[in-house]
């Protein structure tokens, strides 16, 4: 039997194609349209005039119950899963690969919340431009995708691992408050609007919002609340209580039986991203100018601030998903010995409401309440995305030479079971940002992921980055991975020349792609 470490590291890893994603770029000031999914407002008066992403992904997966241990891997990713005698040898039945590689974050004595999360998001289309120097507008598309498991007690995945035959919690209350397991599958399609509020010499003030449209492909969700077990033994449980919820999108069945289609399942629903960015330019006149008998103009190819903070509210609304047939709320209060081997049978969702519909039965004709359905008239279900809260804080520390400091904290209650989430997360990135090339050394922490340093760069119309340099070079102790790569078109504001004779003298970015 597979342990569940593996499972949940090879689940991690299952993904071939945030936390804010598009770490490091995204808070460039060259960032351009895609600066906007954390910051709605920081296209206007950008360095941008126009920008078109011609497409763009970003994957996201990380997990906190255990850690890929990489030493004693013969050169690196490739060179091991290339070396044949090496594969052969953790497919084995009597490989030591588990015990070499597979190092477990959890364990009966420690108290740590252990979960997982998946975050997928690929621009199909997403461009801006300004209408005016202090207006812009944007227009975006993107399908994105997100599944998270929260709140696993340690003691809960020391059982599940050893297949309940775990005697040292054998015979004592243990207790959950939640357990969650949710998915959300679906596109948006977002108006931009960003305008400039305050121009006052060395204070500069904007705001932005994204009204989207959102559709849903497929939705699940789990929630475990109250939850207090005890085991007699592996096969015994004598205490249960709590309450039960667990649903899904009426096309999740057809999804698992014939792979993915293109077929909507939600109604419409309205999203909202709110913003505004303050400046600081304590040497505001270097970037005025006069030219054509107009005074006090602003050079647009530069940036001015030494210092600007952002504030954010993203990802504000739902959808309304029909509910599949074995969708189920129910709550247990059972302090008698009950046999676990009523569910060795179960090979389906169906299976498993046949027993728990069998157990509501056989209790209400005893006329206990040891297992009770719980009323729930709805056919429907309403999922959330992933509302976020998110401060952003950047100081010039030379020309061309940046930080960064964002953190994105997730604002949606626990207790509400149909939702998404992204973790919290917070993130440091030193960066060289110019108009045709960046780089960026984003150092970051979530508790997904625990503590990571990556890489990004701009280079022209492309950009790319890894967030943790340990799952790009196969080095440490790697909890999952996130990359993402991105194409766009960026037409730049000019250096500004008078007409007549006074010629403001930057021509190297004189109207240009971008590179």
């Amino acid at each position: 039997m597979i342990k569940i470490q593996f499972a949940i590291l090879l689940f991690s890893f299952a993904l071939e194609i945030n936390a804010q994603n598009y770490l490091g770029v995204i808070t460039s000031n060259y960032g351009g349209v895609m600066s906007t999914d954390l910051q709605p407002a920081s296209f206007v008066d950008g360095r941008l005039l126009f920008d078109l992403n011609i497409g763009s992904v970003n994957v996201n997966t990380y997990q906190n119950f255990v850690s890929f241990n990489t030493s004693g891997m013969p050169g690196g990713w490739l060179k091991s899963f290339k070396n044949n005698q090496a594969y052969n040898s953790w497919a084995l039945p009597d490989s030591t690969f588990m015990d070499r590689h597979i190092v477990k974050r959890y364990s009966d004595n420690t108290s740590n919340k252990m979960g997982a999360n998946i975050n997928l998001q690929v621009d199909i289309f997403n461009f801006a431009f300004h209408i005016t120097p202090n207006i812009a507008i944007g227009l975006k598309a993107k399908a994105r995708s997100i599944t998270n498991i929260d709140n696993i007690n340690t003691s809960f995945a020391v059982l599940l691992d050893q297949g309940l035959n775990y005697p040292l919690l054998w015979n004592q209350n243990i207790n959950e408050q939640f357990i969650n397991a949710n998915h959300l599958s679906w596109t948006e399609v977002g108006f931009n609007y960003g305008q400039v509020v305050l121009d006052e010499k060395e204070h500069f003030l904007k705001v932005g919002a994204t009204v989207k449209y959102l559709k849903g492909y497929s939705a699940a969700y789990f929630q475990v609340a109250d939850l207090q077990y005890n085991l007699k033994n592996n096969d015994t449980m004598q205490l249960l209580t709590g309450n039960f919820n667990y649903g899904y999108s009426d096309n999740i069945p057809v999804i698992l039986q014939n792979g993915l289609n293109n077929k909507f399942n939600s109604n419409f629903g309205i999203g909202l991203d709110l913003g505004f960015v303050y400046e600081w330019r304590p040497k505001y006149k270097d970037f005025k100018y006069d030219m054509d008998g107009e005074r006090n103009l602003w050079m647009k190819n530069k940036n001015k601030y030494k210092a600007k903070v952002g504030i954010s509210l993203i990802d504000l609304g739902s959808m309304r998903f029909k509910k599949g047939g074995l969708s189920r709320n129910f709550s247990v209060n059972n302090s008698s010995p009950f046999d676990l081997q009523s569910f060795s049978t179960v090979s389906s969702l169906s299976d498993f409401n046949q027993i728990i519909d069998s157990l509501i039965n056989e209790s209400s004709g005893s006329g206990n309440t040891n297992w009770t359905a719980e009323q729930d008239v709805n056919s429907t279900f309403v999922m959330r995305i992933p509302t976020a809260f998110s401060l952003q804080f950047d100081y010039q520390i030379g020309q061309y030479f940046y930080v960064n400091v964002t953190g994105v904290m997730n604002v949606i209650l626990m207790k509400k079971y149909t939702k998404v989430i992204v973790p919290n997360q917070f993130s440091i990135t030193p960066s060289f940002d110019y108009s045709w090339f960046g780089l960026y050394f984003p150092i970051s922490m979530n508790e997904y992921s625990g503590f990571k340093t990556g890489i990004a760069s701009r280079l022209g119309p492309f950009s790319i980055g890894v967030t943790d340099f340990r799952t790009l070079f196969a080095v440490g102790k790697v909890r999952g991975a996130e990359f993402y790569l991105g194409l766009s078109l960026p037409i730049l504001y000019a250096a500004i020349k008078d007409k007549d004779k006074d010629k403001i003298s930057d021509k190297k970015d004189n109207w240009n792609l971008g590179f």
